[in-house]
């Protein structure tokens, strides 16, 4: 993976590697080497950001602070865990084990809805892209987890909502007297329309 597809690269990685072990190829040294991570970190975060837990979140993150992690990796096997979850809600047979995670991807497949998924995904992606324009690596990679927690597709949660994944739904527009459109009873996830300008349907103000 850190090679990018490339067998030159992967050459000269492995030779990094070997130097860098004293002569031995050792998991470890090559995460070191690379400022990866063990991929059981991923799922830590993934499962904090599910359950609305903020504070098991940053203290994951604390955890891999002491490890000099590469935060634009950890993000990029974040977006690859996800993929691969999305992959397993509409085709559980296509999920390989090339990583030994299977069974952890089909469990977290189950846990989380699937607009969710697409959700934490975008939220990811556009968040690797921004993160070198974050005061520093690690503040960037904290805001972009915590804002995969907090957006949601129905809105932002409150606050005070941190436990258990609940779906609340908050008013941004910093306007009353706003009027809800009905929200879609679908079984999925909640879309509320609100109208900023305090308008009747149908009113001339």
């Amino acid at each position: 993976r850190a090679a990018d597809g490339s067998m030159r690269d992967a050459l000269s990685l492995t030779d990094q590697a070997i130097a860098f072990g004293n002569g031995k190829v050792i998991e470890g040294d090559v995460q070191a080497m690379l400022g990866s991570i063990d991929r059981a970190y991923t799922f830590q975060l993934l499962e904090a950001i599910v359950s609305g837990d903020a504070p098991g979140l940053l203290n994951v993150v604390k955890t891999l602070a002491e490890q000099s992690p590469d935060y634009v990796g950890v993000l990029a096997d974040l977006i690859g865990g996800l993929h691969r979850v999305a992959v397993a809600q509409v085709a559980p047979d296509a999920v390989d084990n090339s990583d030994g995670d299977r069974e952890k991807i089909i469990s977290m497949a189950s846990k989380i809805a699937a607009e969710d998924v697409q959700l934490y995904y975008q939220t990811a992606l556009i968040g690797r892209k921004d993160l070198p324009l974050a005061p520093d690596p690690r503040s960037g990679f904290e805001m972009v987890l915590l804002r995969m927690m907090l957006f949601r597709p129905e809105g932002i949660l409150p606050p005070t909502n941190n436990q258990g994944g609940g779906r609340g739904i908050t008013n941004t527009s910093g306007v009353t007297g706003g009027v809800s459109a009905p929200t879609h009873q679908g079984g999925g996830a909640q879309y509320v329309a609100t109208n900023p300008g305090g308008l009747s349907p149908g009113g001339s103000g």
